[in-house]
């Protein structure tokens, strides 16, 4: 998660103190410690990058010139409102297409795994009824669902306290039915 703190001082060395209020309320401490690695010395922060000049807490303003003659001469620059800037961002993911995959894969399989419902079910029903009408899958369905799960059930609603298993062969056969090129015939047994 990004965080973004500004602080904002008559110069670099307020903008600091304001710092260390801060870190003093938000740790508790009763006095400002460097973090690990980082010393603060005269003129150079070091820390794990390496030395780093320090910003001077009393910058000198800069007067008005001209350039050879001509133009209008400068105002004399104000110096800005010092902010010192704390900012923590995630570390950058780079694409890996490998690793993209697998995540695709785990995606896939995380899908497959999940708990099905009755809605679930009932979405499997929408590609017949698309298909081949409401009235059609009114009664071809019941056909299908009771072939497949067998015991009488022929509505959905029969299934509320079914399985996993129970409900993944519904929903199989729903959608198999729906991939047919013609309407759910009955199986039927002979005697003979």
């Amino acid at each position: 998660m990004p965080v973004t703190i500004t602080i904002n001082g008559e110069n670099a060395a307020h903008s600091l103190d304001e710092l260390r209020g801060l870190s003093v309320g938000l740790l508790g401490a009763t006095s400002f410690t460097p973090a690990a690695g980082v010393q603060m010395g005269q003129g150079v922060a070091i820390g794990n990058g390496g030395p780093v000049p320090a910003v001077d807490p009393h910058p000198a303003a800069e007067t008005t010139t001209q350039k050879s003659g001509r133009g209008r001469p400068k105002k004399a620059e104000q110096p800005a409102e010092p902010v010192a800037e704390v900012k923590t961002t995630e570390p950058e993911q780079k694409a890996d297409p490998e690793a993209q995959r697998v995540n695709e894969i785990i995606e896939k399989v995380k899908a497959e795994q999940a708990t099905l419902t009755l809605d679930d079910l009932r979405k499997a029903a929408k590609p017949y009824i698309d298909k081949f009408t409401m009235a059609a899958a009114q009664v071809d369905l019941q056909d299908c669902l009771e072939d497949a799960v067998g015991n009488g059930r022929r509505a959905i609603s029969q299934l509320a306290d079914a399985d996993q298993e129970t409900l993944k062969k519904a929903v199989d056969a729903f959608y198999a039915a729906s991939e047919a090129k013609e309407r759910y015939v009955r199986k039927t047994s002979f005697m003979g």
